[in-house]
C-alpha cells in the first residue's frame, strides 16, 4: 500500500514539474529577446504568436 502511495506522489510531482516546464518554456519563447522564430517548432510558434503580438502592443503604448 505504501508503495502505491509513493508511486502516486511521484507521478503527481512529475506531472506538475512537466506542466511547469511547458509553461515556463512558452513564456520564454514569447519574448523575442530570448528566442527567434527560426528556433521555434511549429507548435511553439502557434502557441506564442498571440503572446508576442500582445507584448509588442504593450510596448508601443
Amino acid at each position: 500500500m505504501s508503495t502505491l502511495f509513493i508511486l502516486g506522489v511521484g507521478v503527481f510531482v512529475t506531472g506538475i514539474a512537466a506542466t511547469a516546464v511547458v509553461f515556463i518554456g512558452l513564456s520564454e519563447a514569447a519574448d523575442p529577446n530570448h528566442s527567434r522564430r527560426e528556433d521555434l517548432t511549429e507548435w511553439e510558434w502557434s502557441q506564442i504568436r498571440e503572446l508576442r503580438k500582445q507584448n509588442q502592443d504593450d510596448g508601443a503604448e
